[in-house]
Order: structure tokens, then sequence, then C-alpha cells
């Protein structure tokens, strides 16, 4: 069979021995595309006579048309596919390609059928018209009257040139989309969906590959051709959200939740794994919500829940997809998680670490009244960072954050600044006497004993003060002192005092240092999960089937990197804690992350002990222990901390909480392996 698509299928002509060419000349319906405004076309010379060729040697000779091919007029074949091919070969060299158009004169005792194979040019007729749109297109066809036929007759088939001049400007051969198809067998399409699979294979980078490696060429749009046409074969004619919900239901390790509106299109899809439940019983106390985007054709929010294992992994708990981000829709997504929680014998978390969504915090607050919620310090850092580089009334030249903001920010700023300038002069001319206020102001902040540096990184580093104080009182002083020295800068504090102030509690390190979240204070695992999912995406509108396959290769990409790490831990041990008889018999028991810990409280105590003379009855915060004590553990506590220092004995393995001891664990998302791999 023919690898060319036929452009138009017409009827079979039966008992037709005969055929009548069609008109050879310019549609009469139509002018030639080479005489209307804008044509890409050179001007068109004289019509075509309608019964014979043009003899016109200077026409045919002209370097900006394709090449004459008078030469295969007569040539014979044994069969019809091998004269496609080399008729279709000799065009291309000619910077032309042919297309199949019709078969005519079936009779069922010749090969494929029929009589008579009609081919002509790529640019032959001419493109039907379209309604007016914004959208601009030149890649229409110019009626080429370049037309030819085989014949079968005593075994053979001979060609016949019909027509050998062109109307069209020439196009490099190798480009034309009806040669590149003829170039796609089986090994181009394998290796394009080799390289599709594999890390941010864009199309363009695999179209380049492929064209080097196989001496062909391939543009970004065959790739992705080949993807489009590969998926609807895998998907057997269903659609690819149906696809996407098919393998859900098929998967037995799959966990689904999903609800659907009137017209049966997703509006959430929640979905985890039995080997993701496995380890989050084992690591339940802390989990980290956050949103993604561009990840999927329709638009749809993904939410990933994350969280992190005993050897300082991140292991991903659920994803959802979600149809918009309001309390109604985090609150749904809680609740079908809690049902989740409760089918599989799990317990709520003690800490949802989020970003500042203030709708994911109301439906936590509703759905999981006994669970802390703690904000992701990260986020509220980088806007507190924007907004004192947008609104410092002054100027940011030669500071951290003037580098920072660049060029779109000083845009803002100035902006913002302009504003500020005008409001301030309409005050000034309503009350005079307030330039000189302001004037006092200033005198008064340049005489006070200042702090921190009177500019935009001084006003920063005075917020990381605030915001890692060891206690609230010192919080609170660091806040009284920020805003005396900072009080000409009205805009930021005000930004500062209604926004974050009032909710410190949530993640300024005297609050976070009481809670057991294991030292974790941002959503960074997460964001470096939604990276890891991208990706193995190669592109941000993906289908659903194909996003669930890259979820799927993200469990693996992280289950390979949980066991790498798990048994380089059992091969080697931390120098120090192999030296130290007090945490010899917890080597290769208890995880690296969790010892190093452990290794820095321990030289805190031990240079306490040493300044005070082996006294036992220091005093002790405990927010050590609160962050990283066991659950239900009374001997977790600063006492028994000191005392285990101050006699030399070696800490009790019940005092060391679960999630620090990944080679307890017994999942079935570990049992494997350790079987596999025994300790020493």
């Amino acid at each position: 069979m023919s690898n060319y698509t036929n452009i138009e299928e017409h009827g079979v002509v039966d008992g037709a021995s005969s055929f009548v060419l069609e008109d050879d000349g310019f549609s009469p319906v139509s002018a030639p595309l080479s005489d209307q405004p804008g044509s890409p076309f050179p001007p068109s010379s004289p019509p075509l006579a309608q019964s014979s060729p043009v003899d016109d040697n200077s026409y045919l000779d002209d370097n900006s048309y394709p090449r004459n091919v008078d030469s295969l007029d007569g040539l014979t074949f044994s069969s019809y596919d091998d004269g496609e091919a080399y008729i279709a070969q000799r065009a291309e060299e000619a910077d032309f390609a042919i297309v199949k158009r019709r078969s005519r004169n079936r009779c069922l005792t010749i090969p494929g059928g029929y009589r008579y194979h009609d081919i002509e040019c790529y640019m032959a007729r001419f493109s039907e018209s379209k309604a007016q749109s914004d959208r601009h297109s030149t890649a229409v066809r110019c009626g080429c009257p370049w037309k030819g036929t085989f014949q079968y007759c005593d075994g053979l088939w001979k060609f016949t040139l019909k027509h050998r001049e062109h109307n069209h400007v020439k196009q490099k051969g190798s480009e034309i989309p009806a040669n590149r198809r003829r170039h796609r067998d089986m090994a181009v399409r394998a290796r394009v969906m080799e390289l599709s699979r594999a890390f941010r294979a864009r199309a363009v980078d695999i179209a380049k590959q492929v064209s080097k490696e196989m001496n062909v060429t391939v543009t970004p749009k065959d790739v992705q051709n080949i993807r489009d046409a590969e998926g609807v074969k895998s998907r057997e004619n269903f659609t690819a959200t149906q696809c996407f919900f098919r393998e859900l239901r098929r998967d037995e390790d799959c966990i689904v939740e999903y609800k659907l509106d009137e017209r049966n299109r997703p509006v959430y899809v929640l979905f985890t794994f039995k080997s993701c439940v496995e380890v989050w019983k084992e690591n339940p106390e802390v989990l980290m919500m956050d949103n993604t985007y561009k990840t999927n054709c329709f638009e749809l929010p993904l939410m990933e829940i994350t969280g992190s294992t005993g050897l300082n992994t991140t292991f991903s708990v659920a994803w959802c997809l979600m149809s918009g981000e309001k309390v109604d829709d985090y609150r749904w997504v809680l609740s079908h998680l809690t049902s989740i929680i409760f089918t599989h014998g799990l317990s709520v978390p003690d800490v949802v670490i989020t970003d500042f969504d203030k709708a994911l915090l109301r439906a936590r607050s509703e759905v999981w009244p006994n669970a802390t919620s703690q904000l992701c310090v990260w986020h509220i850092q980088k806007n507190v960072r924007f907004n004192i580089a947008k609104k410092w009334d002054g100027s940011l030249e030669g500071t951290y954050l003037g580098s920072l903001i660049g060029e779109r920010g000083s845009q803002i700023r100035d902006d913002d600044a302009a504003g500020n300038q005008r409001r301030s002069a309409a005050r000034t001319q309503s009350n005079p006497s307030s330039s000189n206020d302001l004037t006092a102001s200033a005198r008064s902040t340049a005489d006070i004993s200042r702090r921190w540096e009177n500019d935009a990184d001084g006003c920063l580093d005075a917020w990381n003060t605030v915001v890692h104080a060891s206690t609230k009182d010192e919080s609170d002083a660091a806040w009284d002192q920020m805003k005396i020295e900072f009080r000409t800068q009205k805009a930021i504090l005000d930004y500062l005092d209604s926004t974050y102030i009032v909710r410190r509690d949530l993640f300024a390190d005297y609050a976070t240092k009481q809670i057991q979240n294991f030292g974790i204070q941002s959503t960074s695992r997460t964001e470096s999960a939604h990276a890891a999912l991208k990706s193995h995406l190669s592109n941000s509108r993906a289908s659903l089937d194909v996003l669930l396959r890259a979820i799927k290769d993200t469990l693996t990409q992280q289950r390979d990197t949980y066991f790498r790490r798990l048994n380089a831990e059992r091969g080697k041990d931390i120098v120090e804690c192999r030296d130290t008889p007090i945490f010899r018999d917890l080597r290769r028991k208890v995880s690296h992350a969790a010892f190093k810990t452990m290794l820095e409280q321990w030289h805190i105590a031990k240079e306490a002990l040493e300044r005070s003379s082996g006294a036992v009855n220091m005093a002790c915060t405990e927010t050590f222990m609160r962050q990283h004590e066991s659950r239900g553990d009374p001997s977790s506590n600063g006492a028994h901390a000191l005392a285990f220092m101050e006699s030399r004995a070696p800490p009790r393995r019940s005092s060391i909480a679960q999630h620090s001891r990944p080679c307890d664990q017994t999942s079935a998302w570990y049992e494997k392996e350790t079987r596999e791999t025994p300790l020493a």
C-alpha cells in the first residue's frame, strides 16, 4: 500500500474504460493566488491552455519553480508501490511533492483492485474557502496543474505524465509535509517515542536529534503528530480522560475518590496508592500541601500532598485535581482525605504546613480542628522581600533587595512612589505643618541608636529578627524596635502588621518550635515534588492519562531515592557516632539525619555541662524535644536528656521518634528491601 494520503476520496467508477482529464487551467470562480494581495507566490503568467501543456522553456527553467521531471514519462514498474516511491523520490529531488488523488476502473484481477491511479502535485486544486478569522494562514493550495497517471497493462505499471508545469514557487523538497510523512518509517516513530519518554524531552529537541541520527527531516510538528498517533493507538479509541479513569479503576494499588458534574466532567479527582498509604502510616505527623499549575490540558490546579521520611527524603501522600481553589473545594478534598485516613487505619496529621492560602486554612480548621496549622516561612519571606522593595520610600541603589527586584520591580515601585508623592503633596497643601512634622520625624529617626541599617536591607534584617526570635517576648521587642527605627516607612509597617504580625503564631520560630514538626518550616519539599513531576511531562498541557503516568514515574523515582539512601546508610556509619560510646548501640538502626540532629544537641548539652561544673539542674526549654519527641513517650523530655548526658548512659531507643527509625519500619513499601538487605 502507498504511504501517501489521498487528498480527496472519490467514488468508484464501475465499468469505466477511459477517463477525461479535468480542467487544467485556473479555477473560474477564484483568481490565481499570485494575483491576490499579499500572496506569497510570484506574479502569474497568462492562463495555461486547457488542452495541452505549455512548451515555455523560460518558464520551466526558472529557478524559482520546481525543476521539471520529463524523464519520468513512459517509465514502467513491476508494482505500483515501487513506482509511486520512485516518482515521489524524484519529485522530492525536484523540490516538490506528489500525493495520490484517486483510483479508477475497479478490477479484482489487478493487484490493488484498480487499473488506474492518478497522482498530482501537493499544491493541486484550491483550498476550500474558510470563514473570516483573525488567524493569518498562507498554507493554501494554488491549483497546480502538474499530474500523472499509473496504468496497469500486461503485468506492468506504466507512468504517463499528463501535465509537466507548476504554477508555484519551489520549496525545499525534504521539508514538504508529504515528503516528511513518506520518511516516517517504524524506526523513526520508535525513536521519537523513545526520546519522548526521556526527562524534559521537548518536541524541538527530539526533532533535532532524530533528524541528526536518521538523516531525515523531522520537524517539531512531526514529533507531536507521531505522539498523538501513538496516543490514539494505545488508548484503543477511548479519549484521554476515559483512559485516565479506566487506569485508576484497573490499578489494584490505586485508591480514588472523585466527583463529576451533570455533564460527566470531572470536578474533583482525589487519588493515592496503597504504597503511599504504607509510607504515610510510618510518617503521619507532618503533611505539606501545595497546588501546582500548568500540568494538564484542562488547566485544573493539581494539589499535591507530601510528607517526610526518617531518612530525610520526601514521599508523596496524595494528589487531587480541583476545579477551583475556594473553601468548598478544599473542604471536599480534606473530607475525602479523612475518609481514606479512617478506612486505612491512619491518623489525622498533627501539623499541616501550607502557603498563605486563606481558603485552605479555613477548610483545614473546619475538617481537622485538632491539627496545628503552620505557614510556609519561605513563601512569607519571599512576599515580604518583594513588598519591602516595592514599598520602600527611598533609594534601593546598592542594596541586596535592589538587585533582586530588578527593572520590573523598579517600575512598580516608581508607580507606587508617584502615587505616594501625590497623596503626600495633597496632605501638605491641606496641612502646611505636616512637612515640618515629617522633617522632625526623619531627624529623630537619625538621632536614635539604631540596631539595623537605615535602608531596605536593614528593614529586611529587622523583620528576620522578628521572625526568628526564640521567644514571643523577644519577637515583640524586636517588632517594637523595628517600628521605632523604620517609622517613616509607614506603608511597609502597615503591610507587615495587617498581614503577618496578626498571624505570627503560625510561622515564627518561637511558635513552630513548640510543635512536633521535626524542624520542617516550609513546603519546599512539595515544591521539589512539583518540579520532579513536571520533569516527566514534555509540555504544560498534558492529557490526564499522560499526567497519571508521570505521577507513577515520580513515585518510582521517590522509591529508588529512598532505597539508595537506605542502602548507603546501612553500609557506613557517622564517624563521630562510632567513636562515641553512648551512640554505638544505635548505629545502623537510626537514620543519619536523626544522628546529626542528636549530635548537635549532644554538643550543646556537653558544653553546658562543662560550663556548669557537672550540675544537672540546669534550665531547659525543651523546645528540641517538643519538635522531635516520640509520640506518647514520657521519657522524651529535657530532664531525661540532661540526665543521660550527665551519666553518659546510652539513650533508650524508645526515646527516639519512630519517624527517625526507618529501619524499624516493616510496611509493605519497605518489607522487600529490608528482607533482601539485612542490617549488619
